[in-house]
């Protein structure tokens, strides 16, 4: 999408793709493409800043799940037990498989400092290899802001230690950024 090629509602731009369209879906009958993305969290708002952004026509609703009576705290078990938001996840995940081709692997981003982020996303690792042991789990973890954790977030070490175990366990990669560091990315080049 940033790259021009594929337009706020979802049409391409020009006359053909450039490059493979790995993660997107093309729909036949209007000829737009699709994001194959699930977005999961345990704050509605969080999921409103994408259904209300300049490319929210691209992604269906059905993508966007949080779980309405979350308890969810900020630690790694209280994620680890969502299982009503992991199985709406891996239900979504079956939905996007049975639309494609050839399905290679998962890309996966996600903060390792909270609940849901670090331990329903070490059950859905889990989930995934057993699901497609063949396929990929490509995993982009989000460490916390070492400042944070100075200033007084004390479970947010905790909780990436536990997810880690996970993510050595069920990955075949991961590319780890640091929370700063994204946010100073984001700051600088976007404005």
């Amino acid at each position: 999408c940033s790259d021009g090629q594929i337009s706020p509602g979802g049409a391409l731009r020009g006359d053909q793709f450039e490059g493979s369209p790995v993660f997107f879906e093309e729909k036949a009958s209007s000829q737009k493409f699709y994001p194959r993305a699930l977005f999961v969290d345990c704050e509605e708002i969080v999921l409103d800043d994408v259904a209300t952004a300049t490319y929210r026509q691209l992604y269906n609703p059905s993508g966007l799940i949080y779980d309405k009576q979350s308890d969810t705290t900020s630690t790694f078990s209280s994620g680890f037990q969502q299982s009503t938001v992991l199985e709406e996840s891996i239900e979504g995940i079956r939905k996007l498989i049975e639309r494609c081709n050839n399905l290679d692997g998962y890309m996966l981003t996600f903060g390792l400092g909270g609940g849901l982020g670090s331990g329903l996303t070490s059950l859905l690792c889990s989930e995934l290899k057993e699901m497609s042991p063949k396929a990929i789990i490509s995993c982009h973890p989000i460490f916390p802001s070492l400042d944070r954790c100075r200033a007084g977030m004390s479970i947010e070490p905790y909780n990436t230690i536990l997810a880690l175990k996970a993510l050595s366990e069920f990955s075949n990669l991961s590319f780890p950024v640091e929370n700063d560091a994204v946010w100073n990315i984001c700051k600088n080049n976007l404005g």
